[in-house]
């Protein structure tokens, strides 16, 4: 069945049936995506039949099948559906790191990037693990003092702002943002929207 076949005949179909039939056949076959470098250490573990390695190449595998085939359905589904919005949306992230908890800390949680997506803009230097509350905060603190023309800091906890100030200078914004609920603003986010020299 082809909608197009000038444009059809690009996706290499034969490649990824291949592919998941070798992925099938592990105990025989091992499929790897160009991105280890096949030395003797490599081929040692292909010889002494390495379940656990051909089992990591396999899952290697078929999610790299899988973003294959989402984009092929992203596109195809354009094409056969007219909209420019599809019907199905097929997402994939990579996984950055753990985090310490989820939104309460009985949960696991974890961030995860676009393939296509800068590097987080923002460095901890000192602290605990980060948790999911933390980089909500962290999102809704950091857009709150751009709205100011002079030095701002904004201080959140829970999603909730507990010091907001702006001064001539940032040292005199933070004394004023911490004097609105110097009890809150333990263990909260503070963003300034100048550079902190220390």
């Amino acid at each position: 069945v082809c909608a197009d076949r000038g444009s059809l005949e690009q996706v290499l179909v034969n490649l990824i049936l291949n592919a998941r039939d070798a992925i099938r056949q592990g105990d025989r076959v091992t499929v790897e995506i160009a991105e280890v470098v096949v030395d003797d250490a490599f081929i040692a573990a292909l010889d002494a039949d390495d379940a656990s390695l051909r089992r990591r190449l396999a899952l290697k595998a078929f999610r790299h099948t899988a973003s294959y085939d989402a984009a092929i359905s992203t596109w195809l589904g354009a094409q056969v559906e007219g909209e420019a919005q599809p019907a199905a949306l097929h997402l994939a992230a990579a996984k950055l790191e753990d985090l310490r908890y989820g939104e309460n800390p009985h949960q696991s949680a974890a961030v995860y990037r676009w393939a296509d997506a800068a590097e987080p803009a923002f460095t901890q230097l000192q602290g605990k693990a980060l948790s999911y509350n933390n980089l909500v905060d962290l999102d809704a603190a950091w857009q709150m003092p751009w709205e100011f023309e002079r030095p701002a800091v904004a201080i959140i906890k829970h999603t909730n702002p507990c010091g907001l100030a702006e001064a001539d200078d940032l040292v005199t914004a933070l004394e004023r943002a911490i004097a609105s609920d110097p009890v809150s603003a333990f263990g909260s986010i503070i963003t300034t929207n100048r550079i902190v020299d220390l």
